[in-house]
């Protein structure tokens, strides 16, 4: 209610301190209690592949979620953008959208998945953390928006060997999703 509250609001401190406070309440408590469902380390494979194919088309189409998300910061400064978590530009009085609800959403996802398994979760949140700010890195190299979630997805990855051991009977239902959103990604960008 508050996120919605404020969504068309100046970017000034205030509306923004409710903004990020709604996002990051409301996507962790949403990533942990999807998080801790994860029946099995190994289906961690399968939420970084698909969730990473699902943010580059994202990102990437123009008619992607964040694409749009990021074409109305651009032409909208003076507004808040409500699934952007909105930042101080350090130097400038300045705050944009910065960083993604669902990026939220999927740290809080993996941390609860780990957890639950008892595997290493402070090892995969140093991970996590190093990969968003490479993102963030990236974004201000850049200053355009940039899919954070298959630089999380690796760092996952990278950080617990048994999240990427998805289990054989899981197996060809993920190869095939992943096969369909990459020959939709290819189309789509194909045209």
């Amino acid at each position: 209610v508050v996120m919605l509250g404020v969504r068309s609001f100046t970017p000034t401190p205030a509306p923004a301190a409710l903004l990020t406070f709604g996002l990051l309440a409301g996507s962790a408590a949403l990533g942990s209690l999807i998080g801790s469902r994860i029946e099995k380390p190994g289906h961690l494979l399968a939420v970084v592949a698909i969730s990473a194919l699902a943010d580059l088309w994202s990102v990437y189409d123009p008619s992607g979620p964040s694409a749009k998300l990021a074409q109305q910061a651009a032409s909208q400064p003076d507004r808040l953008v409500l699934f952007a978590l909105p930042w101080a530009m350090l130097g400038t009085p300045r705050i944009e959208a910065i960083i993604g609800a669902g990026d939220i959403l999927f740290a809080a996802l993996y941390s609860a998945a780990l957890r639950r398994h008892g595997l290493h979760a402070r090892r995969v949140a140093i991970a996590m953390g190093a990969a968003l700010l490479l993102g963030l890195a990236l974004l201000l190299q850049y200053e355009r928006a940039l899919p954070l979630l298959p630089l999380m997805g690796a760092a996952v990855l990278l950080a617990e060997p048994k999240a990427r051991s998805l289990p054989v009977e899981d197996r060809r239902s993920v190869i095939t999703v992943v096969i369909v959103l990459s020959a939709f990604l290819i189309y789509r960008f194909a045209r």
